[in-house]
């Protein structure tokens, strides 16, 4: 009998040690100032090589941006980093990671109406490894590492030639950390509701508030939380300059809105800058925490999705004595039109292309001139 209960915690003990085997072997999550260990790459797209090392890279300034083919503003801003990858050259790599299947991210890249495959940064495909040293939540996810060292993690504006160019010359990054593992609930009030004596706080069934930004996350889309019991549907979203609150309401309500693009926003206020950001208005962090809102709703729950998207746009109003509307103006506009025909057309670009070589003048004259003339 004791020998039974002696191999029984001899089982224990090995199964404890075997778990804790199995943890360690789990990567970690890496901090600033912490080394990456050399990682084998695979699946590598538009590049000369399959696959490659971290280490290989121990020389250059690697950035590592963690996105998928499903976030628009990731895409968007991907001709700014290839442009960077171009002046910086060797001096720095940047790799776009995504867990996204190999096939599909190929199809997504050779279609003819995207330019992202003509870019020259490399895509990461089917990663399953990278992504458990850098740990995050919300895309695009940037990591920084220089001769082996984790020395910024960023969201994507923070990639800029100044900040890239300080790394390289052995500064200090100081770059604001991107934390997405900070244990904040949204299934929980932005706010805590200011009750009136008497007043139970299963009684309410209606209410909004607004605050300013809040640190320590990343900006989070528009959210619905319905409550079937107490019958309300709650609406959130935070972090987002208040021009980009009105488009979600609007984008929300109005179904057949053509693409709001910059061109389409007319902002009749005194200081444009409280609205949204440009270059112009400096660090965008920093722009961030003084400028971008926070908003929150509890709205009966028959009042729906159109019904929270309606209130938010009466609630910027009255709060920041605005009008943020959608109407239809007549503005100046280019237009193109065909001022010749196609025979024209075609006789002048004949003529055009004769057109071969320049004298020392600086004169043009055709290839068939030059000919006769010898």
């Amino acid at each position: 009998m004791i020998k039974k209960n002696q191999l029984f915690v001899l089982l224990i003990l090995m199964m404890g040690l075997t778990l804790n085997a199995q943890k360690s072997k789990e990567p970690k999550n890496l901090s600033i100032g912490e080394m990456l260990p050399n990682i084998k790459i695979k699946n590598i797209l538009n590049s000369d090589r399959r696959k490659a090392k971290t280490a290989d890279f121990k020389n250059q300034l690697l950035i590592l941006d963690f996105m998928d083919t499903g976030c628009i503003g990731c895409l968007q801003a991907l001709p700014d980093k290839d442009s960077l990858q171009t002046i910086f050259g060797d001096k720095i790599k940047i790799f776009v990671v995504t867990p996204q299947k190999e096939d599909f991210v190929k199809r997504f890249l050779d279609r003819k109406d995207m330019i992202y495959g003509k870019l020259q940064i490399p895509w990461v495909v089917e990663d399953d490894i990278l992504r458990k040293y850098f740990r995050y939540t919300i895309i695009s996810h940037m990591a920084w590492i220089y001769k082996g060292k984790v020395v910024a993690l960023t969201d994507a504006h923070q990639v800029t030639a100044d900040n890239i160019q300080r790394i390289l010359n052995g500064e200090e990054a100081n770059l604001p950390v991107k934390n997405d593992l900070l244990a904040f609930d949204f299934d929980k009030d932005f706010f805590r509701v200011q009750l009136n004596q008497g007043m139970n706080e299963n009684e309410i069934i209606k209410y909004s508030a607004i605050r300013g930004h809040i640190k320590g996350i990343d900006a989070v889309g528009k959210r619905y939380v319905v409550d079937s019991v107490k019958k309300t549907l709650r609406y959130h979203i935070a972090n987002r300059t208040i021009l980009n609150m009105y488009m979600n309401a609007w984008r929300a309500i109005k179904k057949d809105l053509p693409v709001l693009h910059s061109s389409r926003v007319i902002m009749e206020v005194k200081d444009p800058s409280k609205y949204d950001y440009k270059p112009m208005y400096g660090d965008r962090n920093d722009w961030n925490v003084k400028n971008e809102v926070t908003y929150e709703s509890v709205i009966p729950l028959e009042a729906g999705k159109f019904g929270a998207n309606k209130k938010l746009i009466n609630d910027l109003d009255n709060f920041f004595g605005l009008h943020g509307r959608w109407e239809k103006r007549k503005v100046p506009s280019y237009v193109i039109v065909k001022a010749s025909t196609d025979e024209e057309i075609k006789a002048k670009k004949e003529a055009a292309m004769k057109l071969k070589y320049l004298d020392f003048n600086g004169i043009l004259h055709n290839s068939v001139e030059k000919e006769g003339s010898d």
